[in-house]
């Protein structure tokens, strides 16, 4: 019997590996985007973050966001294009990925980030209101 379940297990697995998600992807950074590495706070009741922070961004639609503290996964990784946002990290509250219009109020302000780093890529601060949370930028770059 544990034969049998070893055999089944053993070919089951390479068709497994072979899954991922059929989404569609977000581009990913060229030479065609601006990108600025910098430090981003973020506040939320009373409790601050300072860490390290990576945007990309090219025309009105496209930009990526890493925000990370040390070594360790990124606290927010967010995606957006003209028709998906996808946000991860333990700061996006659970994984979320969908359509722009329909993004959840918890992510709003970090999606509101894009924004500020088109207009004013070295320095920036702003506060959502609906989820008590506070952002500061400011980029070396």
């Amino acid at each position: 019997m544990r034969f049998l379940a070893l055999i089944l297990s053993v070919s089951i697995l390479p068709g497994l590996a072979g899954c991922q998600s059929s989404g569609p992807s977000f581009p990913k950074p060229d030479t065609t985007w601006k990108t600025h590495v910098g430090q981003l706070q973020y506040v939320q009741n009373h409790k601050s973050i300072i860490g390290d922070c990576v945007a990309c961004w090219r025309g009105p639609t496209d930009f990526q966001l890493e925000f990370k503290v040390g070594p360790g996964d990124p606290l927010m990784r967010l995606w957006i294009s003209k028709y998906r946002v996808r946000a991860e990290g333990a700061l996006a509250r659970s994984d979320w990925e969908g359509p722009p219009e329909k993004v959840p109020e918890r992510l709003q302000g970090w999606i509101q980030i894009a924004e500020h780093c088109r207009t004013a890529p070295n320095r920036w601060r702003f506060e959502q209101p609906a989820t008590a949370e506070h952002f500061a930028w400011a980029s070396g770059q």
